[in-house]
């Protein structure tokens, strides 16, 4: 069976779900789909041109956060756009999960000052890294 998925963060959160321990095929599908609709896919990565999107105003060369089609953020710092992108996520405050898969440009000092801003503002919040050493993007999230 293949699971539709539209994200990496997507498919390691049904992955994350998986109950070996059910009796057939169709309970492990639904264990593993259960959560797919409260899982927001956010990217970090390098804006190519100069433009003006989603009332965001991009310049060439920042960083930029986006989520589901929408830019939430664009800014000079990686930290800063991931951070402003989670922010803006709808309802963020009802998140408990954040999956970070690290890009290969990321440092780990960049990755513990990104925590730490997570953790201040949403305490009860669980964060993950894994290191995905991705090219296009810096940060792929999965927040759920």
């Amino acid at each position: 069976r293949v699971i539709e998925t539209k994200s990496i963060a997507e498919g390691y959160s049904c992955l994350s779900m998986m109950d070996l321990y059910v009796s057939t095929v169709d309970e492990l599908i639904d264990s593993m789909t259960a959560s797919l609709d409260n899982v927001v896919t956010g990217l970090i990565t390098t804006a190519t041109r100069d433009t003006n999107m989603d009332g965001v105003e991009i310049t060439k060369g920042n960083f930029i956060g986006l989520a589901n089609k929408t830019i939430y953020s664009c800014c000079e710092s990686r930290v800063d756009c991931a951070y402003n992108l989670i922010k803006g996520i709808p309802e963020i405050g009802m998140k408990e999960v954040l999956t970070i898969f690290q890009g290969k440009n990321v440092t780990e000092d960049e990755l513990m000052e990104l925590q730490d801003k997570v953790s201040a503002d949403y305490p009860l919040m669980e964060i993950g890294i894994i290191p995905g050493g991705q090219d296009v993007y810096d940060y792929i999230m999965a927040i759920e």
